[in-house]
């Protein structure tokens, strides 16, 4: 059973984790912070502490830690519009919209979003339509500004089922971008006509975070042969309608999920869903598997990414008052464009895209990772002492995708017989640094130059394994996560 969360107050600082050396980019949300003081400030601080000098990790602590009671064990105890509640959206926004918002700049930059992005704007002729649904306090819309550069005209439509967080997340963004036109629409995703009726149309983006987590899970039967057959999954069917109905040529379905078993099946469940659909590619976090490795009902691993971060001064107020050390994001993610997959040409060297999908494993003298690859999941492999300390099999974070040369083979291995490849010593050669500042020619990199599908019509809108700890709410990463911080 997870542990429960401590009292605030009462909690040890937490020990300072190890930084990778090779860390690169981080999502910064530094320029969201004193807009979300000064709300909190404004709106949400009780009388009675305005003038006692009590700072704002302590005034909210007591719900924080509701909150976080609720994500790490069973949301039951929470009402299904808890950010109704005002001392519930006073923490949240404290805390998990900080981490909500890091995690959704994470994985839009890392499925190499931005020049798509730019590109629909440039063709459109207008503002980039963004859609974020389940927003909270528009999430997904604040990722999209602090991410996208002002030269890039945005105009956002947030939907959630709670009006004052709405206004809440509406305000918010017009401190980042006042130049920005904000509809807010308050509904019901579940409610068919209200998604017919009231979402807009022809939208580049579309942004569903730690939503689906909160839908019932599809049901299993078993069939004929004793084997379990998922029958139909509401959230895929959602998402397939936000596809043909809401979507853009071209545009882009950003879906991200806690890092764990369950969040993470659900986004499995989606993309076989769609993995046969010849008008849409998979941007992240796949890279050319047929199949998903994990989507047997079997399986007991599951994919994650995880991602360094600039944690800002209130995170780690009330991260001291938890009990936290949330200095990496972790998540379950899926990246779809409407647009049909290009082949990619063969890079130099014949070097073909992996994704890390499992930590370092060190046995008898050797270091394995696990990675997914065009064919599958591929066991990346090498000599710890022939391979030297800065090599990416020792540092590169789950979730990085990697270029890398040589044949898979089948062999003898850790899991039975799977396929091998081995590790060389030039996989960690330094990166050049290109004018962007993205790294070129580097077998590592967190916002790669990917093929993103077709671009018949440009301005229309443009998997990780190892077990980690049972983490639930959206955003957290304490010792289990199951609800949604927006």
């Amino acid at each position: 059973m997870p542990a429960k969360s401590r009292k605030p107050g009462r909690s040890p600082p937490p020990r300072a984790k190890k930084q990778s050396p090779h860390v690169g980019w981080q999502p910064d949300v530094g320029r969201l912070m004193p807009a979300v003081e000064a709300l909190l400030k404004e709106r949400y601080l009780p009388r009675r502490h305005r003038h006692s000098g009590a700072s704002l990790a302590d005034v909210v602590a007591d719900a924080l830690a509701t909150l976080s009671e609720a994500f790490t064990t069973e949301r039951d105890t929470l009402p299904p519009a808890y950010l109704s509640r005002v001392d519930l959206r006073a923490a949240y926004l404290a805390y998990y919209l900080a981490t909500g918002v890091a995690t959704a700049m994470a994985v839009m930059r890392g499925a190499g979003l931005l020049p798509l992005l730019r590109a629909a704007a440039v063709a459109r002729e207008g503002p980039l339509a963004v859609l974020d649904l389940a927003a909270g306090p528009a999430t997904g819309a604040l990722a999209t500004a602090l991410l996208v550069d002002r030269e890039t005209p945005l105009s956002f439509t947030v939907q959630d089922t709670v009006p004052g967080v709405l206004r809440d997340g509406r305000h918010l963004i017009g401190t980042l971008r006042s130049d920005s036109a904000v509809t807010l629409r308050t509904g019901n995703l579940r409610d068919g006509r209200f998604v017919r009726a009231e979402l807009p149309t022809q939208q580049d983006v579309i942004l569903l975070l730690n939503a689906l987590n909160e839908w019932s899970a599809p049901p299993r039967r078993r069939v004929g042969s004793g084997e379990e057959e998922a029958r139909t999954d509401r959230g895929a069917e959602l998402i397939a309608k936000l596809i043909d109905e809401k979507l853009a040529p071209g545009g882009v379905v950003v879906l991200v999920e806690p890092a764990t078993r369950s969040g993470s099946q659900r986004l499995i469940g989606v993309r076989e869903a769609f993995a046969g659909r010849e008008d849409l590619t998979i941007l992240a976090p796949c890279t050319g598997a047929s199949e998903c490795p994990y989507a047997r009902a079997s399986t007991t691993d599951w994919c994650h990414a995880e991602h360094p971060w600039q944690r800002p001064a209130l995170v780690v107020a009330c991260d001291r008052r938890l009990g936290h050390q949330r200095d990496r994001l972790k998540f379950s993610q899926l990246v779809l464009r409407k647009a049909p997959l290009v082949p990619a040409e063969a890079s130099a060297g014949g070097a073909r895209p992996y994704r890390v999908i499992g930590g370092p494993m060190r046995v008898e003298g050797t270091i394995r990772r696990y990675l997914c690859g065009p064919q599958g999941r591929v066991v990346w492999q090498g000599d710890r002492e022939a391979l030297p300390s800065g090599h990416p099999i020792h540092h590169v974070q789950r979730g990085a995708l990697l270029q890398l040369a040589g044949e898979a083979a089948r062999a003898r291995s850790g899991r039975g017989d799977e396929l091998v490849l081995t590790a060389q010593r030039d996989d960690g050669r330094s990166p050049r640094e290109d004018p962007s500042g993205h790294p070129k020619g580097s077998p590592v990199s967190d916002a790669p130059e990917r093929n993103h599908g077709s671009d018949d019509v440009p301005g229309r809108g443009p998997s990780a394994a190892a077990p980690a700890r049972r983490d639930k709410s959206r955003g957290h990463d304490g010792p289990a996560r199951r609800g949604r911080p927006r």
